[in-house]
C-alpha cells in the first residue's frame, strides 16, 4: 500500500493521515466533508469507524493520497508502474519485512538476473539486522538522471536515528538500483573553492541498454579549447555513486556499473 500513517485524535473524533511531508488528510468517521492539507474537501462517502478500524472508499483515498493503485480480491494491491514514489516506499517495506516474492516482482529483468533471490534474501537480512524494522516515512521527493528516475525516502528508525533511501527505477518502472546513504560515514559537501559560475554541466548517458551509465559534463565557461579530464570511480564518495549492498555485515560493489563523471580541467 502507500507510505502513510495515521494519527487518532480521541478529543475530536477524527483521524489525521500523512503521506511523508506531502499529504494531510483529516476525517470524522460518519461526516461526509473532509479536509486535505487544511482545505475542506467536496463531499464523498464518509468514512466508518468499525471495531477500532476506519473505513474509507478507495477512490477517495486515492485521490486524497495521490497514489495509483488497484485493487483485486485474488491479488491484492497493484500500484501502477507510474506511481514511483509509492512503488518505492512499497519496495521498501516489502524489503525489510523479508517479503522476497513481493520484492522480487519489482525488480527489474538486469537487477534480479545480476543480485537473484537468494541475494535479495541475504541483502532483506543484512538490512534488518543493521537498521531494525523502518519507522515513519518523513519525508519524499523524485528527480531524474539520463538513465533513472530515482525516488529518495527519508525514514524515522525506531532506535531514533533516520535512514535515507534512493531507490532508482528504470524507464520501465521497474526498480533498477538501490543506494542507502547511511553506509557512507559522511556526506558529501561542495569544496569552498567550487564557483559553480565558472563552469556549465549536463546530463549524459555513456553507452546504451543493459550498462547505459549516467555521467555528468562539466563544461568551462569560455570559448576554450580545453584539455579533457575523465574521472571514473569506484565505490569512494563522489558526485554519482555507485550502488552498493550490504553483504554478510559487508560493504561491497554489487555491480559492475560505476557512474562516470565527466568534467573539464
Amino acid at each position: 500500500m502507500s507510505e502513510h500513517w495515521w494519527l487518532w485524535n480521541q478529543r475530536h473524533n477524527c483521524v489525521t493521515v500523512h503521506r511523508g511531508n506531502h499529504v494531510l488528510w483529516r476525517l470524522k468517521p460518519g461526516i461526509r466533508t473532509t479536509e486535505l492539507n487544511d482545505k475542506r474537501v467536496p463531499p464523498d462517502s464518509s468514512a466508518i469507524l468499525r471495531n477500532g478500524v476506519i473505513y474509507v472508499r478507495r477512490d477517495a483515498f486515492v485521490n486524497a493520497m495521490k497514489v495509483d493503485i488497484t485493487w483485486e480480491e485474488k491479488t491484492g494491491v497493484t500500484i501502477a508502474k507510474t506511481d514511483i514514489a509509492t512503488r518505492a516506499s512499497f519496495f521498501m517495506r516489502q524489503l525489510m519485512l523479508e517479503n522476497i516474492e513481493r520484492t522480487w516482482g519489482l525488480l527489474s529483468d538486469d537487477l534480479a538476473e545480476s543480485l537473484t533471490k537468494p541475494g535479495l534474501q541475504r541483502l532483506s537480512e543484512s538490512y534488518q539486522a543493521a537498521y531494525g524494522q523502518l519507522g515513519k516515512l518523513q519525508k519524499w521527493s523524485i528527480s531524474k538522471t539520463a538513465v533513472h528516475q530515482n525516488v529518495m525516502l527519508d525514514y524515522a528508525l525506531p532506535n531514533g536515528g533516520g535512514l535515507s533511501v534512493t531507490v532508482r527505477f528504470d524507464q520501465r518502472g521497474n526498480v533498477d538500483d538501490l543506494f542507502i546513504s547511511s553506509l557512507l560515514t559522511e556526506s558529501y559537501e561542495r569544496p569552498t573553492y567550487d564557483d559553480v559560475e565558472l563552469y556549465d554541466e549536463q546530463e549524459v548517458v555513456i553507452g546504451e541498454g543493459t550498462y547505459a551509465l549516467p555521467g555528468t559534463l562539466t563544461v568551462p565557461e569560455g570559448k576554450g579549447p580545453f584539455p579533457a579530464v575523465v574521472l571514473v570511480h569506484g565505490s569512494g564518495r563522489m558526485i554519482e555513486i555507485i550502488r552498493v549492498r550490504i553483504n554478510r555485515g559487508r560493504v561491497s560493489p554489487s555491480r559492475k556499473r560505476a557512474r562516470h563523471r565527466h568534467s573539464g580541467a
